[in-house]
């Protein structure tokens, strides 16, 4: 009886203790702006469909990083891995980005001035990659399609023939 008690608290204290622990799914400053989002949402007024056809990755960039201010989210590390893409027709400023668990990204593909950004999680870092070289190598096609949308909907789809 005493072990299964014992179990129980047990249970009960990690609980608590990964309650506590759960990292926000909100913007860095955990505030509402006055509309009652995290960010503000950048709206394009009509459909914005492009594709274009990956030549190359370029070389990699590894960025961790955190904010040791002192509390528990000091030891959140992030990750990211960008690729710059060379993209056909000599359109430049796009990036491939892998991004890592602890890191908070509004977009899926995000445009700032004339740089691209298209997120994809780290976890599927290697079977993309290779998947992306191994057609290249074969001097099959590679393309990726960007679609934005007036509803929020931001999309990338990468299509490896």
């Amino acid at each position: 009886m005493s072990l299964f008690l014992l179990f129980i608290s047990t249970l009960f204290v990690e609980s608590h203790l990964l309650a506590q622990e759960r990292p926000q799914l909100i913007n860095e400053t955990n505030t509402l702006n006055k509309d009652g989002l995290f960010f503000k949402a950048v709206k394009i007024t009509s459909p914005q469909q492009e594709t274009f056809e990956v030549l190359s990755l370029g070389t990699p960039i590894f960025t961790v990083s955190n904010i040791a201010d002192g509390s528990w989210e000091s030891y959140s590390h992030n990750l990211r891995v960008a690729y710059p893409l060379q993209i056909g027709g000599g359109r430049t400023g796009f990036q491939l980005i892998f991004y890592g668990l602890n890191d908070k990204i509004p977009y899926a593909v995000a445009q700032e001035g004339n740089i691209t950004s298209v997120y994809v999680p780290y976890s599927v870092h290697d079977q993309l990659k290779g998947k992306i070289e191994q057609t290249l190598a074969a001097r099959k096609k590679v393309q990726l399609k960007i679609n934005l949308l007036p509803s929020g909907l931001r999309e990338a789809i990468w299509v490896i023939n």
